[in-house]
């Protein structure tokens, strides 16, 4: 597109300017015939056409308050503030093992997270678990076998384990060795580097749902298996909100089959996701190619199959009856040195961390032909949040009778498409209806003008849009608000949150 010409009023520059000046001198004094830089009098000229030529700059330069002067000669307003929309976590209250629901969607009013004196909105529902998440892949690690620590023992210990069920074990190799690395931690506002699931050894993301070590402190043996289990039917049932950040990069020019349009259901990419249930098929061989996995239903899913950044929520499976869940942990039912073979999570190598696992959720795309995920970071108990506020309704005044009428909401800058406005007509509120210009309104018409920026509503001249009457009652119902610089806030932050209903209150902090 072809942008408008850089218009000078006037191009001349400090030389010419000084020469055009020194050619003026025999015009208003004859008898000054030196003309070199050495002059008392060149000296001053060439001061002037200093000066000259700093103000045919600013000349040339139509300042910003001039600017946007004519562009309201042209009933051209300014671009209305953009949103912030970031991805939050939270956290519960230490030692609390319940989940809470924030308030969202009918009636409730929306959960607000503040940083500073900036107010976000939730956008979605949330319900806050008692688990932390964490994200694995299985690195591959380098050939030959020989090198590796332990490679020949893990060879007759799965010889063992098949010849228990009468069967001949593959080799080590056959499952391939790897390394469990955990996708990184947001420092300092730093958002992590990428990691690629193409490159892992069995092309799959691993997320561990953890007991909150505040939850389990003080319990050992069979007293933690119990507290384990009872964690279990806490979350049993409930949605799992994960966020996710994905690499931008994916998106290029040519990728449109990674990163399909927001919204398009043809050109989706396939993405499975599936819970461990600790059980085995059949179920008395307890092998570690017979184990279970459970698809997962997708609530809902703004990545679009990771291929965006956003939240996914995971309706995680209900109690069964007898108090049992349809999800668990493999930990305890295998010797624990064959813990990431094969089709099984990855081995942690920290025990204290392996005592904590309540289960885990595999994510994988069916099939080698697709563009695998490259993730920057995932969080669980993740919500998006944006830089709007939803306002209560306002009585906004009375109808004057007077052509140009205006009057003005509380707070700015108005999100598009967000305002509604209503007057008493004979005893009853009619909807007024937002126009860009009322030009072209007819005389009856019940429109008006709204300035997103600072929140004033013009009413027309009863020519063009009906004028209020007299005495009539103007009313805003509802409207958003928000938008601008302030809602950038660094990654990794600690922010405060409103509560609009009496219970213990979480924490929460900005995902990157």
């Amino acid at each position: 597109m072809a942008s408008l010409p850089d218009i000078r009023l006037d191009d001349r520059n400090w030389e010419e300017l000084r020469d055009e000046l020194v050619r003026r001198i025999p015009v208003h004094s004859e008898t000054w015939t030196d003309h070199n830089p050495s002059d008392p009098g060149i000296v001053l000229l060439e001061l002037f056409a200093y000066l000259g030529e700093n103000l045919l700059y600013r000349m040339n330069r139509a300042p910003e308050k001039a600017r946007r002067e004519f562009l309201n000669l042209l009933n051209i307003p300014l671009q209305t503030a953009t949103l912030a929309r970031v991805l939050v976590r939270f956290d519960l209250p230490k030692g609390q093992d319940t989940p809470i629901n924030l308030p969202f969607g009918g009636s409730a009013a929306r959960t607000l997270v503040t940083a500073g004196k900036t107010e976000f909105q939730v956008t979605d529902e949330l319900t806050v678990l008692p688990v932390e998440t964490r994200a694995y892949v299985k690195q591959p690690v380098p050939d030959p076998a020989a090198d590796i620590v332990g490679a020949e023992g893990m060879d007759f210990l799965l010889q063992d384990h098949y010849a228990e069920a009468g069967k001949t074990a593959p080799s080590i190799i056959a499952h391939g060795y790897y390394q469990s690395v955990p996708l990184p931690e947001v420092e300092s506002g730093v958002l992590p580097t990428v990691t690629s699931i193409a490159s892992t050894l069995d092309e799959t993301l691993w997320i561990a749902l953890l007991a909150p070590e505040p939850l389990i402190k003080g319990f050992e043996d069979a007293a933690l298996l119990s507290r384990m289990q009872q964690l279990r039917l806490a979350i049993a049932g409930k949605s799992l909100s994960l966020g996710v950040r994905v690499d931008d990069a994916l998106c290029g020019a040519e990728d449109h089959r990674a990163c399909p349009e927001s919204g398009s259901e043809t050109d989706r990419l396939p993405l499975d996701w599936h819970i461990g249930t600790g059980r085995f098929n059949p179920a008395d061989q307890p092998l570690v190619d017979n184990i279970v996995y459970q698809r997962l239903t997708v609530a809902s899913d703004q990545t679009e199959a990771l291929t965006r950044s956003g939240v996914v929520r995971l309706q995680l499976p209900a109690v069964q009856p007898g108090g049992l869940t349809q999800f668990n942990d493999w930990a305890g039912l295998l010797d624990p040195d064959l813990l990431g073979v094969g089709e099984l999570p990855p081995r942690l190598e920290q025990a204290d961390d392996q005592a904590r696992v309540l289960t885990w959720i595999r994510v994988r795309r069916p099939g080698e032909d697709y563009p695998q995920p490259r993730l920057h970071h995932l969080a669980g108990n993740t919500v998006a949040v944006e830089q709007a506020v939803t306002a209560a309704g306002e009585l906004l005044g009375y109808g004057s009778g007077q052509t140009g009428q205006q009057v003005q909401v509380s707070k700015s800058p108005v999100l598009a498409d967000t305002l509604l406005l209503q007057l008493r007509e004979a005893g009853q509120w009619e909807n007024w209806q937002q126009t860009e210009s009322l030009t072209l309104s007819l005389p009856d018409d019940r429109h008006y003008e709204l300035d997103l920026t600072t929140g004033v509503i013009s009413f027309g001249d009863g020519i063009h849009g009906r004028v209020p009457r007299p005495g009539e009652a103007i009313r805003c119902l509802s409207y958003r608000y928000g938008g601008g610089g302030t809602g950038f806030c660094r990654a990794g932050a600690e922010h405060s949150w409103s509560r609009r209903w009496p219970c213990a209150c979480p924490a929460a902090s900005q995902a990157p």
